[in-house]
């Protein structure tokens, strides 16, 4: 499990390097990647715009807290 943990580390480090050179930034890096595609929620719905952008607000105060 440690190997898997790892991996998906890396796997996310490479993702937010990428995303770091994205011409329009990070948070449409992950726009892209994640709204209308992954799931989220008991019902496992697709991620909408708007909870995308509670969530990168969510995420962005939380590093301001850092």
């Amino acid at each position: 499990m440690a190997k898997h943990d790892g991996y998906a580390q890396e796997e996310l480090d490479m993702e937010n390097e990428e995303a770091e050179r994205y011409p329009l930034g990070p948070k449409e890096y992950w726009r892209n990647k994640i709204v209308g595609k992954w799931t989220t929620g008991e019902d496992e719905h697709l991620v909408t715009n708007e909870e995308f952008e509670a969530d990168w607000l969510d995420n962005q105060d939380d590093d301001m807290l850092d």
